[in-house]
Parts: structure tokens; C-alpha cells; sequence
């Protein structure tokens, strides 16, 4: 992965064939943690979590295309 991907989970309303919950991974910590970016529900704050936390429900990690 590379930072600004996306990363697809299905959340409480999606399922792995139709996600409905996405992260954007940041990058490393000084210890090579990943982590990414995320807002857990409308009108809560954007939230940095460790990718890890996510492991056993990625659906999809896409690159956004260049405008």
C-alpha cells in the first residue's frame, strides 16, 4: 500500500461483495505500524486507527486514478 489508498471494509451496512465503510491509508509509524484514516460514522470526528484493527475485514484496497 501506498499513502491515499483506499481501503474497503463492509462496515454495519455492507458486506464484503459490497463494502459500505472505506479508510484511506497514512502510512508507517517510526516502528512500521501501518495505519489509516477514517470517520466511524456521520458527524464523528476523522479517527487515525492502526490497519491492523482492520486485518480481518478488508473486502478491497484501491489506488484512486490520477485527475
Amino acid at each position: 500500500m501506498r499513502p491515499g489508498d483506499l481501503i474497503f471494509i463492509p462496515g454495519s451496512d455492507g458486506t464484503m461483495s459490497r463494502p459500505g465503510h472505506v479508510g484511506m491509508y497514512i502510512g508507517t509509524d517510526g516502528h512500521g505500524r501501518q495505519y489509516l484514516v477514517q470517520a466511524p460514522r456521520t458527524g464523528d470526528v476523522v479517527k487515525v486507527v492502526a490497519v491492523s484493527n482492520w486485518s480481518r475485514q478488508v473486502a478491497a484496497i484501491r489506488r484512486p486514478l490520477a485527475q
